[in-house]
């Protein structure tokens, strides 16, 4: 059987996640259980599709292909360009993979926020594996020809209505 493996980095979407979603609009914060310092080449869910098509379409099978963004940033580094894009001040403030399992159970359920959590406490114990994993930005390869991840501030300029952002003169979102 043919296959290829897209391996993300760490979603952007996860902003969208309504909890952090409320908190990046109404606090101004951006709360994931990572801490500032862990750089992170964030990625998208659209861009892990787009490369799965893109090495469909090249028939790439057989490889395992790590999808990531165009740069690695830290958590302070991220903040700036999501405020960028978004055209108001947002702060990057790392929380502990506690309190994000707790902040996870409550919608979901006891126990999920756990097995969740579990991924960001391997992080936190094997900084060379996190940083192997996370932090190396997109480097082109064979089968992935005409692919360009998407910077930060393009993907939250590009989610703008999400976020509740409008055009203050027309009321439209920007």
């Amino acid at each position: 059987m043919a296959f290829a493996i897209v391996r993300p980095t760490m979603y952007l979407d996860n902003l969208l996640k309504p909890s952090a979603r409320a908190e990046i609009m109404t606090e101004g914060v951006f709360a994931p259980p990572i801490p500032s310092s862990q750089c992170i080449a964030w990625t998208s869910a659209d861009d892990c599709a787009e490369a799965a098509m893109t090495l469909l379409e090249h028939g790439a099978m057989g490889g395992d292909y790590r999808i990531a963004g165009p740069e690695s940033l830290t958590g302070d580094e991220l903040a700036a360009r999501v405020s960028v894009g978004l055209g108001r001040t947002i702060r990057y403030q790392g929380q502990s993979p506690g309190e994000f399992e707790h902040e996870v159970d409550a919608p979901m359920g006891a126990g999920v926020g756990g097995r969740i959590a579990s991924k960001f406490r391997y992080f936190a114990a094997r900084p060379d594996d996190a940083d192997a994993i996370l932090a190396l930005s997109y480097v082109a390869r064979s089968g992935l020809e005409g692919f360009q991840p998407t910077d930060v501030e393009s993907w939250v300029r590009a989610h703008r209505e999400v976020f509740g952002v409008r055009d203050e003169a027309t009321g439209a979102p920007r």
